[in-house]
């Protein structure tokens, strides 16, 4: 979506399983020690989760709700799962 931000998009899945799925992600992110040139670097993540309403005219909607819901984790400190509300 834009320099370090990604969107996935999850037919057939409700809230709790893309929360779920995001815990999942940030756990095993959090556990990942990449090495270069003699650094260990840690990376963070930060999630914004929303879902399809009906009242959505597109995906525009949908994604500004997500994008609102990542701030609100980066805001907390980072390493967050944050929920959109309708």
């Amino acid at each position: 979506m834009g320099g370090e931000e990604f969107a996935l998009l999850l037919p057939d899945t409700d809230m709790d399983e893309a929360c779920e799925l995001a815990e999942r992600l940030l756990e095993l992110l959090q556990r990942l020690d990449i090495r270069y040139q003699g650094h260990t670097i840690r990376p963070s993540a930060s999630f914004g989760i929303a879902t399809l309403t009906v009242n959505d005219q597109g995906l525009e909607a949908l994604m500004l709700r997500a994008d609102r819901a990542l701030y609100q984790s980066k805001d907390q400190g980072r390493g967050r799962v944050s929920i959109a509300r309708p």
